[in-house]
């Protein structure tokens, strides 16, 4: 017992002397993270070693990427239908706060003329300052709108472009893992490795450019995109909608 507690302190001294060493020698410290590096990554001459050991693990990290751009398309189609389903109800608001707005105008210039508030505006009795309002705020509705159909199409086309950049990526992903596993049985039948470089490198730059892909950007609410900020007075606007 006493033997084994003495080797366990050397192995304690040794691994604080390599520790501090570590840190304080730059060449002792560049020669062990080579050492990590050649012992916990695929660098070429590992893939040399074990060929097969390299494809198939490429070939797990195909399907996990796949994976991946299958929730990141259906996250985007979900966006993308919310956005057009709100883009129809935009477009419906504007018919009707349009045609209200006409219809309110043309009652506001025929009692004006008549002399003959208060009015009735879809069976609802208004007065001259009641309807003056319902007329803004009708025009300001409007405004909002059109401020917000704009920037939804934008963001349409913005999703519609993510999922076609998602779409060509799944499929280079799928040739890729459809190339590893004709090459896997190669791999097992000869020792050339000679190939494997390209597809290493090829590989490398896949998982490099489909994170990008991958990870998702902030898609901006209705309620930014369609923020309005109106500072002039009600009477200021209402002389506006009136000689438009």
């Amino acid at each position: 017992m006493e033997k084994r507690g003495n080797i366990a302190i050397v192995v304690v001294f040794i691994v604080f002397l390599a520790t501090i060493f570590y840190f304080w020698s730059d060449p002792f410290k560049a020669k062990v993270d080579k050492a990590v590096l050649q012992a916990t990554s695929w660098t070429p001459e590992n893939i040399q070693k074990d060929p097969v050991g390299y494809l198939t693990w490429a070939k797990n990290e195909c399907n996990v990427l796949s994976q991946k751009l299958e929730a990141r398309e259906i996250a985007l189609k979900t966006k993308e239908n919310e956005y057009k389903r709100n883009l129809l109800e935009k477009e419906s608001e504007l018919v009707s706060y349009s045609g209200l707005l006409t219809e309110a105008k043309t009652t506001f210039v025929t009692a004006s003329a008549a002399r003959s508030f208060p009015v009735l505006l879809r069976n609802i009795q208004l007065s001259e300052a009641q309807l003056k309002t319902k007329i803004v705020e009708a025009y300001q509705q409007i405004e909002l709108i059109n401020k917000a159909v704009p920037a939804i199409k934008n963001t349409i086309q913005m999703l519609q472009q993510q999922l076609a950049a998602v779409e060509s990526r799944k499929a280079e992903i799928a040739g890729l893992s459809k190339k590893i596993g004709s090459d896997i049985e190669l791999a097992k039948l000869k020792t050339d490795t000679a190939g494997l470089a390209n597809l290493s490198n090829e590989f490398t730059s896949i998982l490099d450019t489909t994170s990008a892909v991958i990870n998702p950007e902030n898609i901006p609410s209705i309620t930014e995109m369609a923020a309005m900020t109106a500072s002039t007075s009600a009477d200021v606007v209402f002389e506006k909608i009136m000689t438009e």
